[in-house]
């Protein structure tokens, strides 16, 4: 129960995304995106990744040629929370045969298990009277 609890801002991501996050989902800034980061936001106190499966953002466009992009960052502490948020997922899940269970179907099943604050769904039943 408390490693759900220390997971929920990682679930809430996923439930959102549907992304099943793998070590192959983040890749380490090139020198350019350090720096860009650096100036932008701070100097991190840990290493920060990019979050491949979100496409970057265009935020801003300036003549013809240079466009510039708003990349989905995560620390090294916030990668770990979605990886252990995955593992979470799977282990919570386990009942359901692995080889033939989609993700999408894990938390679907997960979805009906975990109270709506984990999950990052408002409780309806509290706003209908229920």
């Amino acid at each position: 129960m408390f490693e759900a609890i220390r997971l929920i801002p990682a679930l809430q991501a996923i439930f959102r995304s549907g992304i099943e996050f793998t070590e192959e989902s983040f890749a380490e800034l090139n020198a350019a995106q350090q720096e860009a980061y650096e100036r932008k936001v701070a100097v991190p106190d840990e290493p920060i990744f990019r979050v491949l499966p979100y496409e970057p953002t265009v935020i801003e466009r300036q003549g013809n040629e240079k466009v510039t992009l708003e990349l989905t960052i995560a620390t090294q502490s916030e990668r770990q929370l979605l990886l252990d948020a995955v593992q979470f997922i799977h282990c919570a899940t386990n009942e359901m045969p692995e080889e033939s269970t989609s993700f999408e179907q894990r938390l679907a099943n997960l979805r009906q298990r975990l109270p709506p604050i984990v999950i990052g769904e408002p409780d309806i039943d509290r706003f209908e009277g229920g």
